[in-house]
């Protein structure tokens, strides 16, 4: 789903257009490069179709809500 074989480099996973390496190496090596946003919107999908819910349904489902980060940038004070 997420075409990692593109970025992977091996010619295995190349030659077979899907990950070719021992139990999915290149998931585990660019798992941790999705950005945070889409690992949680796939998560959701993954919980909805096991709750039964149709390809359609799922779909039509607006995504996750994700509270923005804190900033923590430099106080400035007025004087």
């Amino acid at each position: 789903m997420l075409l990692f074989w593109r970025a992977c480099g091996h010619k295995r996973c190349l030659r077979a257009r899907a990950c070719a390496l021992e139990s999915n190496d290149c998931f585990r090596r660019f798992w941790p490069l999705v950005p945070e946003l889409l690992k949680i919107s796939i998560r959701a999908g993954m919980e909805a179709s096991v709750a039964g819910l149709s390809k359609p349904e799922i779909a039509a489902a607006p995504p996750p809500r994700v509270a923005a980060p804190a900033r923590s940038g430099p106080r400035i004070r007025m004087l």
